[in-house]
């Protein structure tokens, strides 16, 4: 890439096109609309769309993934590059732009939260198969048709309903890829278990979940959200909740099996006090140090 165009609005947007701005909110990119693949910014979501080249590392294709094309998303503030003609594949447009107002709106405010995929990477980009690829080319072209009709007031409902199930898709196809990449999965979890279990143990000073949870995504190379729901996907819980169920893991572990004082432990763990670690274990477990020590849990 050798430079990009700073697009602020949507309307600027059009107008650098030399096509109608057709709805101050939500817009396509055509093919050829912009220079040869000219790279752009503007305070806009992107949903581009590419041909998908399995030797291309940058979209981080793999063996499990399919092959018709790949999607991908970019957050407002990201320079967005469009795909050169004839490198799109059978999709009414090269993308979709759409402002963060649009997100507000009554048809995105039990799922906008679900739509991490704009804050991942773009190697982290979905791979679509072919019968996903003829249902997104369907949501686009019926998000082309609202737009080009004359506009009402059912245009900006119907164009946020028809947005919405668009980026439901996806999500579904997200979903679908997260499965066929179990092996994957299984491994970077495992991983991070070392990871975590070994960051706990040590003798590091001022220990805790938060940096723990850092400490893990700096080992990976994946987009802190990616990493998220890569773990929500393997073991149906985020990262930090992940950690925090193995820190009480080794809690009971040490209460168990060790005959350490608890308020070692407490330190040991990177609680600040015997009563934090107290209070957080008997909420997750429903029993006290003491309690547990004694129970016949305890026994192997």
């Amino acid at each position: 890439m050798t430079g990009f165009v700073e697009i602020p609005t949507l309307e600027q947007y059009c107008s650098y096109c030399g096509q109608r701005c057709l709805h101050p909110d939500i817009g396509i990119i055509t093919s050829g609309s912009l220079l040869d693949g000219q790279a752009f910014k503007g305070n806009f979501y992107a949903i581009c769309f590419r041909r998908t080249w399995c030797g291309d590392k940058r979209y981080g294709c793999g063996c499990y993934d399919f092959t018709s094309a790949t999607v991908v998303f970019k957050s407002p503030g990201e320079i967005i590059e469009p795909a050169p003609v004839g490198q799109l594949p059978e999709v009414p447009a090269a993308g979709i732009l759409f402002t963060p107002g649009l997100l507000a709106h009554s048809s995105f405010c039990d799922k906008r939260d679900e739509y991490t995929f704009f804050g991942y990477h773009e190697n982290e980009s979905l791979h679509l198969s072919w019968r996903e690829l003829q249902t997104i080319a369907g949501n686009v072209a019926t998000i082309m048709a609202e737009l080009f009709r004359t506009s009402d007031s059912y245009t900006s409902e119907l164009l946020c309903k028809h947005l919405s199930v668009l980026l439901d898709h996806c999500l579904r196809s997200y979903r679908r890829q997260f499965i066929l990449r179990g092996d994957l999965q299984e491994r970077v979890v495992a991983k991070s278990r070392v990871l975590a279990e070994g960051y706990f143990m040590s003798e590091h000073a001022g220990k805790s979940e938060r940096q723990a949870a850092e400490y893990i995504r700096g080992k990976f190379p994946f987009s802190p959200l990616y990493l998220n729901d890569l773990f929500c996907s393997e073991t149906g819980m985020t990262l930090p909740e992940y950690i925090r169920t193995l820190r009480v893991e080794l809690i009971k572990r040490e209460v168990c099996h060790s005959n350490k004082p608890f308020v070692k432990i407490a330190s040991e763990m990177g609680f600040s006090s015997l009563q934090a670690l107290e209070y957080t274990f008997q909420k997750l477990t429903g029993y006290s140090l003491g309690a547990y020590r004694r129970a016949s849990i305890c026994v192997n």
